[in-house]
């Protein structure tokens, strides 16, 4: 059984466009759909045998996400997983890939044993590394190139005329510009490119998002370009869908940062569009007052408005860029259709522990005893029951329950339009 392709994946968002030809009306609420992206942590045969056999079950579409910090983990990355008494990993394995390889493997053991024919893999949050007017960036790579990418990037935010802010030449110094260049060309941006890259390469996920949270503006803009380019040009991948990340998505516990919160809607459409044209992101986050890592109770309202705005703009000028929620798990609602892809990640990690602390609480005293029966595989068994439990619920709140039938004959009419034009 196949995992889908990002192709595939794009004719699955093109089927659940929110908004009607021509006009841009947006469509009556039980004609919108999201797609739930689930996002994958350790351990990995827990939340992948649950992801998978609720998209099964529910017949519904399911992008699962890997991220590059759950890969460096799945990897054996000594920084994110420090081996037993300081023995030491085999230094030659890129940490990142192969951690991909192992969850994309398994990925696909699961799709075969259930017969699961609507799964994508993701990378997510594959995040650059942080940038710092104050640090002093060594270059390793061609400084010339990536002044040239910078000086790009500045050109075209100034002739757009609607970053005037962002590029003032109070803000925009010689010396900013060069940290910039410094930053693109040192090891630790490199180190991430090439590991992104290799990523892409090894597993061709269908979606790859670029996190650029809290990178300055000039510098996202060339940094996005710069992979989407490397992406399309150096691997030679037309098919995966590439989400880049424009302002902050927000964090639970920290204040909100997005720097256009007292911009109108259809002002911040405009340089969101202007984003996607200079990037060729074929999938787009932006700041709506979500925030990752809710707790108990904590629910975000997501500004509909600026959605509607933004999506209703971007549809209009390059077809269908689906937006994806960040920070899922706290939302109060889903916006349906204007969310194309809504990212559930704590509450997995907390429906599967919380199952497993309810279960030591009512055992504890044969768990000390080490019996058998309460310390065995039927704890992580039952533990992927409420983790397909809380995916299947998921689903139905996207509105995506048992649209596998819909998905596969439109999937079966574009191929054989497809072929009959060639």
């Amino acid at each position: 059984m196949d995992l889908l392709n990002g192709i595939q994946l794009k004719k699955i968002f093109n089927l659940i466009i929110p908004f009607y030809q021509p006009g841009g009306i947006l469509k009556s609420e039980d004609q919108q759909v999201t797609l739930l992206a689930s996002n994958a942590n350790i351990p990995l045969e827990v939340q992948l045998r649950g992801f998978v056999q609720a998209s099964k079950y529910a017949d519904a579409p399911m992008i699962i996400q890997l991220s590059y910090n759950s890969n460096n983990i799945s990897g054996s990355h000594e920084g994110s997983i420090p081996p037993f008494k300081g023995i030491q990993k085999n230094s030659a394995m890129n940490s990142a890939v192969e951690g991909a390889k192992r969850a994309a493997e398994m990925i696909e053991w699961y799709v075969n044993d259930y017969n699961a024919d609507l799964i994508a893999i993701s990378l997510d949050h594959f995040a650059v590394p942080k940038f710092s007017g104050k640090e002093e960036y060594v270059p390793r790579s061609d400084f010339g190139l990536n002044h040239e990418k910078i000086g790009d990037a500045l050109l075209f935010m100034r002739e757009t005329g609607v970053f005037n802010e962002e590029v003032k030449p109070e803000i925009i110094t010689e010396s900013i510009k060069n940290k910039y260049v410094s930053y693109l060309a040192s090891p630790e941006y490199q180190r991430f490119k090439s590991d992104f890259l290799l990523t892409v390469q090894a597993i061709r996920p269908a979606w790859a998002m670029i996190d650029t949270e809290k990178i300055p503006p000039v510098l996202d803009f060339a940094i996005t370009r710069d992979i989407v380019d490397a992406v399309r040009n150096i691997l030679g991948d037309k098919e995966v869908m590439i989400e880049a990340e424009f302002g902050a998505t927000g964090t639970s516990g920290k204040e909100n940062e997005d720097p256009y919160a007292n911009i109108s809607a259809e002002d911040f459409a405009e340089k969101v569009a202007c984003f996607v044209r200079y990037t060729g992101a074929n999938g787009i986050a932006y700041p709506v007052g979500m925030k990752h890592a809710a707790v108990k109770g904590e629910k975000y309202a997501a500004d509909v408005e600026r959605l509607e705005v933004v999506q209703r703009r971007l549809w209009q000028e390059f077809g269908y860029i689906p937006f994806t929620m960040h920070g899922g798990t706290g939302a109060a609602q889903v916006p349906r259709g204007l969310v194309g892809k809504l990212n559930i990640g704590t509450e997995y990690l907390a429906e599967g522990v919380n199952y497993f602390a309810d279960h030591v609480l009512k055992n504890i005293e044969a768990i000390r005893n080490r019996e058998k029966k309460v310390c065995g595989a039927s704890i992580y068994t039952k533990m992927v029951d409420a983790i397909a439990a809380s995916a299947e619920q998921k689903i139905r709140d996207c509105g995506s329950y048992k649209i596998g039938s819909k998905v596969r004959s439109y999937m079966a009419m574009e191929e054989a339009q497809s072929s009959a034009s060639e």
